[in-house]
């Protein structure tokens, strides 16, 4: 019964069980450690046991709670980002004058490609034509009626 207690001994030096964890913690990877390398490492919060996850204290993030949330900043991420205090300026009405504009410039392109495609008819060479007869000829078969008083 004695070789059975001894062999079941709990270190009592602390150093010795410091090195033991250390060593432990050294050859697991990054914010992993214990004997399996299954037990979350949080630099600044403790692990919940049920789940093995981190629970950050205030101002860190998870998964290792090694940065800070993005809304802080800091050596502790105890310094918050300042909001602007006047919402940025808007222009009233934006979406309904980008509508207005673009509208306005189909309506303008429509009505211009309506209108070439009406004056295609009537656009002819004037070169071709027959150019009038003069002035005189015209005017001895249209002479104006005889001036009555």
């Amino acid at each position: 019964s004695s070789s059975s207690s001894s062999s079941l001994a709990i270190p009592v030096d602390r150093q010795q069980e410091r090195s033991r964890l250390t060593t432990t913690m050294t050859a697991c990877p990054p914010h992993l450690r214990g004997v399996l390398c299954d037990w979350p490492l949080c630099d600044h919060g403790k692990v919940q046991p049920s789940t093995r996850e981190c629970i950050c204290n205030d101002g860190w993030a998870m998964p290792h709670c090694n940065e800070c949330i993005p809304t802080r900043w800091g050596e502790n991420c105890d310094k918050e980002y300042s909001r602007p205090s006047a919402p940025l300026p808007t222009v009233p009405y934006l979406p309904e004058v980008l509508v207005f504009v673009i509208i306005s410039i189909i309506f303008i392109a429509l009505a211009g490609m309506i209108r070439q495609f009406c004056k295609r008819g009537t656009d002819r060479d004037t070169t071709d034509r027959i150019p009038p007869p003069p002035y005189e000829v015209i005017a001895k078969y249209d002479q104006p009626p005889p001036y009555a008083p």
